[in-house]
């Protein structure tokens, strides 16, 4: 039988596969079949400065038009400001090309299909507290003028985070935060801002669609760590984030909240997603829109079962509500912590990511497993190469991508003494039936 492949990428990855063995032969079926592959190659730097630099928080976006990841980072200089920095990869894990992108900390990233470029969101300390602000960036760096999003006086916006609306009608992002304030009593909010997708294109010229607006219901209550995910068969944003409910500002109590907003701005009614004893922290959401009756997954760092920390989920519906519990990491004695998660449509689901030390090897390590948009599981695994003689552990991973490979990025010290930012390819099974005459 001849294969022909009219994708260059299509004939890489199969010829990748051949070399690791996973091709195999059917006397007795035509079909091809596609189930997921845990890993391909060894752990990567991504980045590796040497010391006294730590290289931390990783963030992934996947650019669809160009089959390449861009991976962001913050680099934790001593005595000095730290900067934001973007390294493109190709979807065969090669390097591809590096820039700045400014002064911040604590970046998140997202691809816009409709200009074949990003927004990264970050926070930077300016004069006496901490602002929002955003780079527009393609494949040689940043191009516009950097973007206020947030920067209220005496108050201190953190830990922005963002998702882009694909609707042919539509060309934005939605960015959230959460916000200290203590010029009476000190409380915690969770808000947002429409970013505009081209530069410049919105009321006056300036990027910013709306005026800033409380995501979460009554501003008195603690209201942290956000992230957001846009669906695109409702047209509407999902956030979720954690809530004190004794309003006293105990971390070890938080619960998990999720609330729509449309493209417009308008906000929905909120929706307690979970409410177990413990603290629920640390969200992650993506949506998944093929799969029209529950078509968000929410993961999240769960004490609720485990006092060591365990990483749980729901799928939720088009509301919100949460509808099918996942335990997606939940070993007994493991602590298990910092999810993050991106859909695949072509896949039929989920990839999600997280750290967990166990006293197997004592240290940490990152793990992942596919998800499927019902909430069936394929059996986890380790990114990192913990099992190697080497040894390679890590924390605080991302995840981008989703088909034909995803990419897992995380803080550890693989290759330096430092904390570096290291990656590591997941590829996906392909079956490739031979006849035989």
């Amino acid at each position: 039988m001849t294969l022909k492949f009219r994708s260059p990428l299509i004939l890489l990855l199969v010829a990748s596969f051949l070399l690791l063995g996973i091709v195999e032969a059917s006397a007795h079926s035509l079909s091809i079949a596609l189930r997921s592959v845990p890993l391909i190659g060894w752990p990567f730097p991504i980045s590796t400065l040497p010391d006294p630099v730590d290289e931390r928080a990783p963030a992934i976006a996947y650019n669809s038009q160009d089959h390449e990841f861009l991976v962001v980072w913050e680099n934790d200089r001593p005595f000095a400001d730290n900067d934001i920095y973007a390294q493109r990869i190709s979807v065969d894990g090669r390097l591809l090309s590096w820039f700045y992108v400014g002064e911040g900390s604590d970046p998140d990233v997202a691809y816009n299909p409709k200009h074949n470029d990003f927004l990264v969101v970050y926070s930077r300390l300016v004069a006496t507290d901490i602002d929002v602000f955003g780079q527009r960036v393609n494949y040689t760096g940043p191009f516009g003028s950097e973007i206020i999003i947030a920067n209220a006086l005496d108050v201190d916006e953190i830990r922005p985070r963002l998702d882009i609306n694909t609707h042919p009608s539509h060309d934005s992002y939605l960015v959230v935060w959460y916000e200290i304030d203590c010029a009476v009593v000190c409380y915690v909010n969770t808000r947002g801002q429409l970013v505009t997708g081209l530069d410049g294109a919105g009321p006056g010229g300036g990027n910013v669609l709306a005026t800033e607006r409380d995501i979460a219901v009554g501003t008195t209550d603690y209201h942290l760590l956000p992230d957001v995910a846009y669906n695109l068969n409702h047209n509407e944003f999902l956030v979720v984030f954690s809530r004190d409910p004794s309003l006293s500002g105990d971390l070890q109590a938080l619960d998990l909240i999720g609330r729509r907003m449309t493209a417009a701005g308008v906000l929905l009614p909120e929706q307690i997603i979970d409410a177990s004893s413990g603290a629920q922290e640390y969200a992650a959401v993506a949506a998944y829109r093929l799969n029209a009756a529950t078509p968000y997954l929410v993961i999240y760092d769960d004490y609720w079962n485990d006092t060591d920390g365990d990483v749980r989920g729901y799928l939720l519906d088009f509301e919100g509500t949460p509808m099918t519990l996942v335990n997606v990491a939940t070993a007994s004695g493991h602590v298990e912590l910092s999810p993050a998660i991106v859909s695949s449509e072509a896949l039929g689901g989920y990839t999600v990511a997280w750290n967990e030390y166990f006293p197997g090897h004592g240290a940490w390590d990152v793990f992942a497993r596919r998800v499927g948009n019902t909430g069936v599981m394929e059996d986890a695994f380790s990114v990192g190469w913990l099992t190697a003689a080497s040894g390679c552990g890590g924390r605080y991973p991302a995840v981008g991508g989703g088909a034909p490979t995803a990419l897992v990025a995380w803080t550890g010290s693989c290759f330096t003494t430092s904390d570096d930012i290291v990656g590591r390819l997941l590829g996906y099974q392909v079956h490739l039936p031979i006849i035989q005459r």
